[in-house]
């Protein structure tokens, strides 16, 4: 039996072909190149991977055509091969803003033949009706909601992965929605990333290792999780609750870093505002204001305004 989209179809193009109490060992999985400029996807798969799963997990189908899956193994001392004839569906996606087609083309223009059996997955995020809708009543970054589009391409742009959003988001749940960012393959081969008031482990047929809210007190991940050498988190936060020059307690921006052990327990976190100068004044006058990306006259290029000469302008980035 071969069970397609498995795990609740959170990465649709996979499959587990069930060992059935078979004694596999040595396994090879090849899924075999579509057409004759196809590219095949080969690789090992060990005995904890198949324990997992109860069978032989199929990663890289097709969308929409009927795969084959050549599989070599030895079992009873023989060695075995078979070829299944697995069908994936099409890529199904929400329709987003600006949307010319459910994903982009990938158009290769050159690929050296050290790279070809790369994959690459894409992470872009894209307006959605309604997104946003919902925010916290002291304010912060929840409302800067974006879909994430998660796909996997190989090297001829053939598409061999992707992710059904459906699964992460609820626009109607301010802990189930936000811009998804930041996919990285850590160590032991699995995918972490990250999703507005969560963040997530799953492996890359879409079984679920964690799905974390972030600890109490922090809000509003955004940009970037990365694996530390001993095994932590760091993830971009912003700070619920923060006390303002002794007067406003306010939820901040995106100026928290956060350590985070496997049990989502916080180890430390990092202030930014009270490591670096928010206000900026300092380096916009040392470097005048060229240095915030602003058009500086050519005339006046190397001059400084004092703090009272910028103070009188009538926009633009005002030093602090």
């Amino acid at each position: 039996m071969v069970d397609v989209a498995p795990y609740g179809g959170v990465f649709p193009l996979t499959a587990i072909i069930n060992k059935a109490n078979h004694n596999v060992q040595d396994v090879k999985v090849t899924v075999l190149g579509k057409g004759e400029k196809g590219i095949p996807i080969s690789y090992d798969v060990g005995p904890q991977a198949i324990n997992t799963h109860d069978g032989i997990p199929v990663f890289g189908l097709y969308p929409d055509y009927v795969n084959k899956v050549k599989v070599d193994w030895t079992e009873e001392g023989k060695k075995q091969t078979y070829t299944w004839s697995i069908y994936a569906a099409p890529v199904s996606l929400p329709s987003t803003t600006g949307q010319t087609a459910v994903l982009p083309t990938v158009e290769p223009v050159k690929v050296d033949s050290s790279l070809k059996n790369r994959l690459y997955l894409f992470n872009h995020i894209t307006g959605m009706p309604r997104a946003g809708h919902i925010m916290h009543v002291a304010g912060g970054a929840a409302n800067w909601d974006y879909t994430g589009i998660n796909w996997i391409s190989d090297t001829n742009g053939d598409v061999r992965g992707y992710m059904n959003i459906d699964k992460f988001r609820n626009q109607d749940d301010i802990t189930r929605f936000g811009s998804m960012m930041s996919f990285h393959q850590v160590n032991d081969g699995n995918l972490i990333f990250g999703q507005g008031q969560r963040y997530f482990k799953y492996d890359f047929l879409g079984r679920v290792i964690s799905d974390k809210r972030l600890p109490k007190g922090f809000i509003d991940f955004s940009h970037a999780i990365t694996e530390t050498p001993k095994g932590t988190y760091l993830l971009r936060v912003a700070k619920e609750n923060y006390p303002l020059n002794g007067k406003y307690t306010i939820n901040t921006v995106r100026d928290h870093i956060l350590e985070v052990d496997q049990n989502g327990d916080t180890v430390d976190y990092w202030d930014l505002p009270k490591i670096l100068d928010p206000y900026r004044d300092d380096v916009i006058l040392a470097m005048d204001q060229g240095a915030v990306c602003l058009s500086v006259d050519a005339e006046h290029s190397g001059q400084v305004m004092t703090k009272e000469q910028l103070a009188k302008q009538p926009f633009g980035d005002i030093a602090g």
